[in-house]
């Protein structure tokens, strides 16, 4: 068999994938694919994170223009999309949370916010910058910060997710 590279033009996801062949064994592999995504596509846990990336992409889409509020808001930047991407692939899928709402921040971040209820809510935002903040309410008491970000959860973000809905 003679493998050669396709350029992936949307790697978010293993559902994501080039359905051009180069190779008489192309439409084999594709099989092969297609029966391992069979058994995830409808799994709660990679449905819920595929849900989560759909609606990063659009909101990335829908607010990289400048000025996309009216009042000068700078567009959700590249790195911010791409941060957020990596934050929400590195949320540990067996929590079983809620979806988070993403929104755009009008200084170009994107901030996931899980709200359980007045009292009890939880924000990260981040920049693309390797940096995350987060502010936490959990009744009377509240926690916020900013931690390093790179390409693991920082622990006390799930600290705050698990305090949240304890």
């Amino acid at each position: 068999m003679t493998t050669r590279a396709i350029t992936c033009v949307d790697c978010s996801s293993i559902t994501n994938f080039s359905a051009v062949g180069i190779s008489t064994d192309s439409g084999r592999l594709k099989g092969y694919m297609d029966h391992i995504v069979e058994g995830f596509v409808g799994t709660e846990t990679l449905g819920v994170q595929e849900k989560i990336l759909q609606d990063l992409r659009r909101i990335f889409i829908e607010y990289s223009v400048p000025n996309w509020d009216g009042e000068g808001a700078l567009p959700v930047s590249k790195d911010a999309y791409h941060e957020a991407e990596s934050f929400v692939k590195s949320l540990p899928i067996n929590l079983n949370l809620p979806l988070p709402e993403i929104s755009p921040d009008n200084d170009g971040e994107i901030s996931l916010e899980w709200y359980r209820d007045n009292r009890h809510v939880f924000v990260v935002t981040v920049s693309g910058k390797n940096s995350i903040a987060y502010a936490g309410l959990f009744g009377i008491n509240k926690a916020h910060g900013t931690e390093y970000f790179s390409d693991s959860l920082p622990a006390i973000v799930l600290t705050g997710l698990n305090r949240l809905y304890s």
